[in-house]
């Protein structure tokens, strides 16, 4: 959300649908050798990885499919970013 929103300071924003192909896109504009719109994409999907960082340390013993009492910090932290 916070990378979503314009906060990773490149003056750009991004729509949660566009991000689906922010892997597919970065690679085109690299190869295209655009490099401030790969470093975007490349930001994105670093802020994607990073998110799931934070969700799987903070609940390590995920259960699929089901939402358990310690995903209520996990909540908290991304409505706050």
């Amino acid at each position: 959300g916070a990378c979503l929103s314009g906060l990773t300071g490149l003056d750009r924003t991004q729509s949660v649908a566009g991000f689906t192909g922010a892997y597919t896109t970065g690679g085109l504009y690299l190869a295209d050798g655009d490099f401030s719109e790969a470093l975007f994409q490349g930001t994105m999907v670093a802020c994607f990885v990073g998110g799931s960082f934070v969700s799987g340390w903070m609940n390590p013993i995920a259960v699929p499919y089901q939402i358990g009492p310690s995903f209520g910090p996990t909540f908290m932290v991304g409505a706050i970013l």
